[in-house]
């Protein structure tokens, strides 16, 4: 298996940025069932745009996710598809996320694959 070249934007979450941002039930979902989509679905309701998914970055020697630079290892962040950046919707999404302190990042990293 080999290593392809990632990259995403997206903010970081825990319990305390999902109750700031009225998604407390939706995130524990995720957290206790790997399930992301009802998560993904109220924060489209309330944000008016869809993430990508939910992902966890671990660190571990020689594992899946290699060269991590942007977002941090052991952190959960909300990961959206680039193709979103800079729309109408996108914008608007940043300016109600700004208002709970909650900012978007960059990141890349490499991915096995």
């Amino acid at each position: 298996m080999q290593h392809y070249p990632m990259s995403a934007v997206g903010f970081a979450i825990d319990e305390e940025v999902a109750k700031q941002l009225g998604l407390s039930h939706e995130y524990e979902v995720w957290d206790s069932e790997w399930d992301y989509d009802s998560f993904c679905m109220e924060f489209d309701y309330l944000y008016g745009v869809y993430p990508d998914k939910i992902q966890r970055f671990e660190y571990s020697r020689g594992g899946e996710v290699q060269g991590l630079s942007g977002f941090e290892y052991d952190c959960t962040y909300v990961i959206f598809d680039e193709s979103r950046v800079g729309t109408e919707e996108w914008l608007s999404m940043l300016h109600k996320l700004e208002e709970h302190q909650v900012f978007i990042e960059e990141g890349s990293w490499s991915e096995l694959g």
